[in-house]
């Protein structure tokens, strides 16, 4: 007896408590079932679930009325936003097929643009003399440069990084009057 004692506590040593933890989990799990379902036999009432069909559910004398109700209202919900879900996906397939007309649409006037060419520049030119006996900065020289070359004041404000009351007043002060976009 010594030695089968001596043998299982080396067949033990051998394993973790880890390693016995799921194997009882499920054995006291299956216990407590079979307890529980022993005991409602004893007291007459019947495992068996209540139909999930509202229309099984609405002839079966085992629900209340208020759960048949309560069954119906949830069919209905479920069905109201099965509905809801559909139209939004529609809806989502019609947004993504007209975003990829526009990027297609997009990629071809991009090609056209590329197909003209780069945007020749007109040559630079010196900058106006002011009436004033003040000399010009950078920024304002390029700023009546671009003016004298025919760009209009939205593209010369975005070109220099000023805003457009600035360039505005920049050439009014020079006494440029505002410029008109190129014709292509």
């Amino acid at each position: 007896m010594a030695g089968d004692l001596l043998s299982f506590i080396t067949f033990a040593a051998a394993f973790e408590l880890r390693d016995f933890l799921l194997p009882a989990a499920v054995l006291l799990i299956v216990l407590v079932l079979m307890r529980r379902a022993t005991k409602m036999r004893r007291r007459g009432r019947s495992t068996t679930p209540l139909p999930t069909n509202p229309r099984q559910l609405a002839s079966s004398k085992a629900a209340p009325s208020e759960a048949n109700a309560w069954m119906v209202e949830l069919h209905d919900l479920a069905r109201d936003t099965s509905a809801q879900i559909d139209t939004k996906l529609a809806s989502l397939r019609l947004l993504l097929l007209q975003a990829a007309e526009q990027q297609q649409r997009l990629e071809e006037l991009l090609d056209r643009l590329d197909a003209k060419g780069p945007n020749p520049r007109p040559a630079e030119s010196p900058p106006p003399q002011v009436a004033t006996n003040e000399p010009l900065t950078d920024h304002e020289a390029r700023i009546a440069a671009l003016s004298q070359s025919g760009y209009s004041d939205v593209y010369i404000s975005n070109q220099v990084k000023a805003s457009l009351p600035e360039v505005r007043q920049v050439l009014s002060r020079l006494g440029a009057s505002s410029a008109q976009p190129p014709v292509a």
